[in-house]
């Protein structure tokens, strides 16, 4: 993993491919990705908790931590191609 502090917190990391990917989408589509996650478990919209990382998939962004309230794994995909995560 690497971590670039200009374009993610301290705490975050993320694969060479998936920092290369973050750097080209714009400002407000990585707010929403990592501010409106989905938890199963709590069945709400959190934040992803800080320590989040990231990484490349099929050619999808893959955002994967966890829920501040309970803990519960949370994946957050983004396609690249659209630069948009889905809507959840």
């Amino acid at each position: 993993m690497v971590q670039f502090r200009n374009s993610v917190s301290d705490p975050e990391r993320l694969s060479l491919e998936a920092a290369l990917l973050w750097a080209t989408l714009p400002g407000g589509v990585k707010q929403r990705a990592v501010n409106q996650a989905w938890c199963r478990n709590c069945r709400d919209r959190v934040a992803l908790a800080p320590g989040w990382a990231g990484r490349v998939e099929a050619g999808k962004l893959l955002l994967e931590g966890s829920c501040p309230r309970c803990g519960s794994p949370i994946t957050r995909i983004i396609d690249a191609t659209t630069a948009e995560p889905p809507s959840s």
